[in-house]
């Protein structure tokens, strides 16, 4: 499998074509607070906002994401 052409431009990474077929991608880092010793009201707010994220995307767009713990 070869790995799609793509270029950096205006801090996007452009894939394919420029038509239907090719798509642009954005890397973002969120810092969310250490959860682990949280009230069930607060892990309870976080996955809500999680959820409420995740509604707020359409049918053709696509999330990626990428958890790690950096202690």
């Amino acid at each position: 499998m070869q790995a799609p052409n793509g270029w950096f431009t205006e801090n996007l990474i452009v894939w394919n074509d420029l038509d239907k077929r090719g798509f642009v991608s954005k890397g973002f880092v969120l810092d969310v607070p250490d959860l682990r010793h949280a009230s069930e009201h607060a892990l309870d707010h976080f996955y809500e906002s999680v959820r409420q994220f995740l509604h707020t995307l359409d049918e053709s767009t696509r999330a990626q994401i990428r958890w790690s713990v950096d202690s």
